[in-house]
């Protein structure tokens, strides 16, 4: 599976990653349980502008946008988040999928 799964908890702590996931930072699973999100992939101290993972905890709505990398590579990401069975949100699921070469093709047609 090319796309990135990563579940996190409200304050973008890492819960589980998948393989994927994980090849993407050379880390393994329980290397980034506790971590959080944005200061391992955009080594960052603060999280992204717009992030929808953190729009999708707030909302409680689906959210998606496209980021751009430092290295030029697009990616579609996707925040879903998750609700205990009385409707708390508990967290995230987040999705990524680098989409560099099929914005590149949009483009050019």
């Amino acid at each position: 599976m090319a796309e990135m799964v990563i579940y996190q908890d409200t304050k973008n702590h890492i819960i589980w990653a998948s393989r994927a996931a994980t090849d993407s930072v050379n880390l393994t699973a329980e290397e980034l349980k506790g971590r959080i999100c944005y200061k391992v992939w955009h080594k960052r101290a603060e999280p992204c502008v717009d992030c929808p993972v953190l729009k999708a905890i707030e909302t409680g709505q689906v959210q998606h946008t496209e980021m751009a990398s430092p290295d030029g590579k697009i990616w579609s990401v996707r925040g879903v988040p998750l609700k205990d069975k009385n409707g708390v949100i508990t967290g995230a699921v987040e999705t990524v999928l680098q989409v560099t070469e099929k914005k590149r093709i949009e483009q050019a047609l």
